[in-house]
């Protein structure tokens, strides 16, 4: 794969942070559009993926949105908050034990990163769903 030029990532920046601005304004199909050109212009922007998914699970496209989280965390491994919404999102979709390993991970990045407060957060989370899921076996 060819590397963007300067003038593709600076495109792909403006459309991205257009994107942020219609998100913020609650406009997922606006923001998804201009993700996506963003995604275009510069295929490696992980940050154009996740605030995609973002937009996609606001509109309830669980699927679209684990894609794209699933994509960040191809090319950021450690990317705590991608892998704590990809496991919300399975969770959601009733696939517990994914979410489970998802949310596991989350919570080993973000103690590998000193989040101290994300990384309680996250195990309750884990323990949360732990004792609904497998409570009555």
């Amino acid at each position: 794969m060819q590397q963007p030029g300067l003038d593709q990532i600076a495109l792909a920046e403006i459309y991205r942070d257009r994107g942020l601005a219609k998100l913020m304004l609650t406009d997922q199909v606006g923001a998804i559009a201009d993700f996506s050109e963003s995604i275009q212009f510069n295929p490696a922007d992980a940050e154009a993926y996740y605030n995609r998914a973002c937009a996609y699970h606001r509109q309830r496209d669980l699927r679209l949105a684990i894609d794209d989280f699933t994509q960040v965390l191809a090319q950021v491994p450690n990317h705590a908050e991608a892998y704590r919404s990809r496991g919300l999102i399975r969770y959601q979709l009733g696939e517990k034990r994914q979410a489970i390993a998802d949310l596991q991970q989350a919570a080993q990045h973000f103690s590998n990163q000193g989040a101290a407060i994300a990384y309680q957060q996250t195990l309750n989370l884990i323990h949360q769903i732990e004792a609904v899921a497998f409570a009555i076996g």
